[in-house]
């Protein structure tokens, strides 16, 4: 049989508020001040919102020309605000390998003729794709 060690709460001082932190959704990693009204305990958050990303849609399509040989899918920067979706072409005989500057066949997420999968990405130019068959294509499309 095992044991729960339960402690006893905190006493609330009302002049006195703890003080909260939490984490943007934004880049993850900015710490958002929280702040707790002591007459009512109402929470106060500030929200950081981003909008420096794209609104419009894009899309494009990109081509391994030789396998082994990673290629970009952007070589300007192009914002995301949502991210990308990354489909490879169904007529694809080979695998397709997506993932940063140094995708490789060995480090890439594979991808199959007709599989696809979103990537949340703030900017095209960080993805790269290889192949494992030279003339493999992708369709992505993104805001």
């Amino acid at each position: 049989m095992s044991s729960i060690n339960v402690t006893k709460p905190i006493p609330r001082d009302p002049n006195h508020v703890p003080a909260l932190s939490g984490i943007s959704a934004v880049d993850l990693t900015t710490q958002i001040p929280i702040e707790a009204d002591p007459v009512t305990g109402s929470l106060f958050v500030t929200v950081i919102a981003s909008t420096t990303g794209s609104t419009t849609l894009l899309n494009g399509q990109v081509t391994v020309t030789t396998a082994g040989t990673r290629v970009q899918l952007s070589v300007a920067s192009v914002a995301l605000y949502n991210g990308v979706i990354v489909r490879a072409k169904d007529t694809n005989t080979g695998y397709i390998y997506l993932g940063n500057s140094a995708v490789s066949s060995s480090t890439g997420m594979i991808l199959l003729a007709g599989e696809s999968t979103s990537v949340a990405v703030d900017n095209l130019n960080k993805l790269y794709i290889d192949s494992s068959v030279s003339g493999s294509d992708i369709s992505y499309i993104g805001s």
